[in-house]
C-alpha cells in the first residue's frame, strides 16, 4: 500500500503543476480540492493501510493514527482560501508535508 500511496502523491504533484499556471480562482479551487481532498487524502489512507471503497477522505483522516504534521490544518486553510495565490501556496505546503511524511518511513 505504501507504493500505491506514493502514486497518489505523484498524481497530486502533477495537478499542482497545472495549478501553478491557473489564474481563475474557481479553477484553482477545483485543482486544490483534487490535490488535498482527494489525491493526498487517499495517499495518507494508503500509508495507514485503511483505504477501501467506503473511504470518506478527510472525515476518515481525522481518526487515523498517522497523518502528516499540519495536514488537517492546511486542509482547512485550503477550504477557507480566497485567492489563487493562497491556494497555490497552501497546496505547495500540504504536498511538502505529505512528501516529508512518506520520506520518514
Amino acid at each position: 500500500m505504501y507504493e500505491r500511496g506514493l502514486e497518489w502523491l505523484n498524481n497530486a504533484m502533477d495537478i499542482y503543476k497545472t495549478l501553478m499556471f491557473e489564474s481563475a480562482v474557481d479553477k484553482a479551487r477545483i485543482a486544490a480540492g483534487a490535490i488535498a481532498g482527494h489525491h493526498l487524502a487517499i495517499a495518507v489512507a494508503c500509508f495507514n493501510q485503511t483505504y477501501n471503497r467506503d473511504y470518506r477522505r478527510v472525515e476518515d483522516l481525522r481518526t487515523m493514527k498517522q497523518v502528516p504534521d499540519g495536514f488537517l490544518a492546511l486542509y482547512d486553510q485550503i477550504i477557507a482560501a480566497k485567492t489563487t495565490d493562497e491556494l497555490q501556496a497552501l497546496c505547495h505546503e500540504i504536498i511538502a508535508c505529505t512528501r516529508d511524511f512518506f520520506q520518514k518511513k
